[in-house]
C-alpha cells in the first residue's frame, strides 16, 4: 500500500469518523433545545453541523479528485475553505446529488454562518444587531417549513417540538446520506475501505443506521426505566440497585427527574438538589462508590453478596 493509498484508507476514514460525530453532536444539541431563542444554543448547532458537513464534503472530495498527477500543495490549498456551497459544486462535477432547494438553503446560511457570524460578536459593531446566527435560523426554517417564529422573550416565543426537530434532521441527513453514497462509490472505484464505520458510534448513527433525530433514543431510557421500576424478576444488578436506599428527592418535581433522563442542563438544574440531599449522608463517598458500580462492566456483581454491600 502506498503513501496515497494509506492517507486515504486511515486518514480519511479517521477525518470520516470525526465529521459524523460532528453531525450527531449538533443534531444533539438540536434535540436537547426547547426553543429558538437563545442564541448560544443555535450558535452551538450551526457549529457542529457546519463542521462535520463541510469535513464530509472534503473527505469525499478528496477521493474524487486526488490522484497521482495532482499537484499535492496546490490541491490541499484548495481545501482551505469554508464554503459548502462551493465545495458542493466540487462534487457536483462529477457526480449529481439528489439534493434540493431546501438543502442548498440550509448549506449556504451554513456557508454563512461559518465564514461571518461565527466570530462576528468580537466586533464592536455585533451590539448593534445581536445573534445573526439565531436570525439566520429562523430565517431558513419560515421559508422552508409552515410556522412563525415569535421571539419576543419571555411573553411569545416559539418551541421548538419533534416534528420541527424531525424536519431540521432529515435536511442535514439528507445532506450527510447524498455525500456518503458517493463516498462509498468512490472507495469502491479505487478499490480501498474509507467507507468503513465502527459499529455502534456516533458516526455509524449518522452513515449506517441513517438516524437523524434522538426519538429512539429517549423511548429506550424510558423504557429501561419502567423495566427496573416494575420487573419482578431477579438479577444482579436489580438485586444490587434494590438494596441501595433511595434518596428523599421531592416527588412533587418528578416531572423534571424525568427530563433529567434526556437532557443535560435539567441534570444540572436539579444537581443542587442533590448536592443538598449528600449534605445528609454521613459518609457520601462510600454511596458514591457504591453508584459507580453501576454501569462498570469490569464489575461483577454476587447477588449473595448483596446484602453485605
Amino acid at each position: 500500500m502506498n503513501k496515497s493509498e494509506l492517507w486515504k484508507n486511515f486518514n480519511l476514514g479517521t477525518e470520516l469518523d470525526i465529521s459524523g460525530r460532528f453531525i450527531f453532536n449538533g443534531l444533539q444539541c438540536l434535540h436537547e433545545m426547547k426553543t429558538l431563542h437563545y442564541g448560544e444554543e443555535v450558535f452551538e448547532f450551526l457549529y457542529n453541523v457546519s463542521v462535520g458537513l463541510e469535513r464530509l464534503f472534503k473527505v469525499t472530495i478528496v477521493l474524487i479528485e486526488h490522484d497521482d498527477k495532482t499537484n499535492q500543495e496546490e490541491f490541499e490549498k484548495s481545501l482551505i475553505t469554508h464554503n459548502h456551497l462551493e465545495l458542493l459544486s466540487r462534487i457536483q462535477k462529477k457526480n449529481k446529488l439528489k439534493i434540493g432547494k431546501v438543502h442548498l438553503s440550509f448549506l449556504e446560511m451554513l456557508g454563512q454562518f461559518y465564514k461571518t457570524h461565527r466570530y462576528d460578536r468580537y466586533s464592536l459593531i455585533s451590539s448593534e444587531e445581536r445573534d445573526k446566527e439565531k436570525k439566520s435560523l429562523h430565517t431558513f426554517i419560515e421559508h422552508n417549513y409552515d410556522i412563525k417564529i415569535s421571539d419576543n422573550f419571555p411573553f411569545d416565543i416559539t418551541f421548538i417540538d419533534m416534528k420541527l426537530k424531525k424536519f431540521i434532521g432529515k435536511v442535514i441527513g439528507k445532506i450527510s446520506k447524498s455525500l456518503y453514497e458517493v463516498l462509498k462509490n468512490e472507495t469502491t472505484r479505487l478499490n480501498i475501505y474509507t467507507d468503513e464505520i465502527r459499529y455502534d458510534t456516533k458516526a455509524s448513527k449518522i452513515f449506517v443506521r441513517e438516524e437523524y433525530n434522538f426519538e429512539n433514543e429517549d423511548i429506550l431510557l424510558k423504557e429501561l426505566l419502567i423495566f427496573f421500576i416494575n420487573s419482578k424478576q431477579n438479577g444482579d444488578h436489580i438485586d444490587f440497585i434494590r438494596n441501595i436506599k433511595p434518596l428523599d428527592f421531592d416527588m412533587g418535581l418528578e416531572g423534571s427527574y424525568l427530563e433529567c433522563m434526556n437532557s443535560l442542563e435539567k441534570k444540572l438544574e436539579i444537581m443542587e438538589e442533590l448536592e443538598t440531599l449528600y449534605e445528609g449522608i454521613e459518609n457520601p463517598r462510600d454511596r458514591i462508590n457504591t453508584l459507580n458500580l453501576l454501569g462498570d462492566s469490569s464489575v461483577c456483581f454476587n447477588p449473595e453478596d448483596d446484602g453485605d454491600k
